[in-house]
């Protein structure tokens, strides 16, 4: 499996044990696994957008300016 297919995974059983959850916190946790992952940001993206297509994730928007804050939760 490819990198960026396991990071979806990951991404996938982070939300699936803790519910929903800030951006950030979701890619900390995943982006610890893969430390040493060249371009790791970029394949962590790409992989949202993955979960993204096959129509696996909810964007949750709350806040505006300096209090915005973008959550990630599993449909």
């Amino acid at each position: 499996m490819n990198i960026i297919g396991q990071m979806a995974g990951n991404v996938w059983q982070v939300l699936n044990d803790d519910g929903q959850q800030q951006y950030k916190q979701v890619k900390e946790k995943v982006l610890e696994t893969f430390k040493e992952t060249p371009m790791k940001e970029q394949r962590f993206a790409m992989a949202i957008g993955w979960l993204a297509r096959e129509e696996k994730l909810n964007f949750v928007e709350q806040g505006k300016g300096k209090r915005y804050r973008l959550f990630l939760e599993l449909k």
